[in-house]
């Protein structure tokens, strides 16, 4: 057995020593939340911005649209996709649904890869950004 690890065999786990000895951090001192990180919040922040900002405008835009709207041009300025305004929502939902696992996802790797943890957290704005340019531009074409 090693000297610095005892089991107990109550509860059958390895204890560290100082643990036995009356504190219960398990081991996570020194290391902040999500929530208490300011660069972590700030990007979920503008995202959270972006995505309200779409959803203002596809709902103040919706009732002025047509019954059928032009939702995809190919490369050759062709329409390739036809729909009806209930589908902004959609699309909205989807890259809001796409937004919330990719930050589940980041605050999931926070403690164990900080870096690929903020680079999945500042990739939320950018995906949030495309989804106002693309609401905007579907709602000005039609």
């Amino acid at each position: 057995m090693l000297p610095c690890l005892q089991v107990t065999y109550d509860q059958q786990q390895i204890v560290h020593p100082e643990q036995k000895r009356g504190t219960t951090d398990h081991g996570w001192q020194g290391k902040t939340g999500t929530l208490r990180n300011r660069a972590f919040l700030a990007l979920i922040g503008a995202t959270t911005i972006l995505v309200a900002a779409s959803a203002v405008y596809i709902a103040v835009s919706t009732p002025g649209l047509p019954e059928k709207i032009i939702m995809h041009f190919d490369g050759d300025q062709g329409i390739t996709s036809f729909g009806t305004p209930s589908y902004l929502w959609w699309a909205w939902g989807m890259v809001v649904a796409g937004i919330a696992i990719d930050v589940a996802l980041a605050s999931f790797l926070f403690h164990r890869d900080r870096v690929l943890s903020y680079m999945l957290a500042s990739a939320a704005p950018v995906v949030g950004l495309l989804l106002l340019i693309a609401v905007g531009t579907i709602i000005s074409v039609n």
